[in-house]
């Protein structure tokens, strides 16, 4: 089954998170801040911890002070946006939110954030081209990666249908 929920994505990043502190001496502050309404939600398997670790990698590795990861799950409208933020070194998001929209993975090889381009478009094979990944960024001030997906959950009694509430 390509999709997990965001309650088993959320223990998923809690194990990983676990063990990149423990890497890290305990050097990142991470908060998780999700609706209990979109815990049930249906996401594509894996789709999360790959932005925490695009933070940890890209964003904060080459920070000084202060490393903290913001991960946000909030109801919007008919859909659910989950954002994972950092006050890290910040990346040129206009680059690779176009490379992302034309298909392009140029600027994403070039960042390293092919991760990004494969979530991208696991998104849109499986909810339709409305949806995916938006990245929000300031130099020097950190970024947000925000996955747009629509608000379903899975049904009891079956892994393959979905109905949208």
């Amino acid at each position: 089954n390509p999709l997990s929920t965001v309650e088993n994505e959320i223990k998923h990043i809690k194990n990983y998170l676990y063990v990149m502190n423990i890497r890290e001496n305990n050097a990142l502050d991470i908060n998780i801040n999700v609706d209990n309404r979109i815990l049930k939600a249906a996401v594509p398997r894996i789709s999360i911890q790959p932005l925490v670790e695009n933070s940890i990698q890209h964003g904060l590795r080459d920070k000084r002070g202060d490393k903290k990861i913001w991960i946000t799950g909030v109801v919007e409208g008919d859909n659910i946006v989950i954002s994972v933020s950092d006050n890290g070194v910040g990346i040129d998001a206009e680059l690779i939110n176009n490379q992302m929209k034309n298909g392009k993975n140029d600027a994403l090889e070039k960042t390293s954030s092919i991760g990004l381009s494969n979530i991208n478009s696991r998104v849109k094979i499986l909810f339709g081209n409305e949806y995916g990944i938006k990245v929000f960024s300031e130099n020097g001030e950190g970024s947000t990666v925000s996955l747009y997906l629509p608000y379903k959950v899975e049904e009891k009694g079956s892994q393959n249908d979905y109905r949208e509430i």
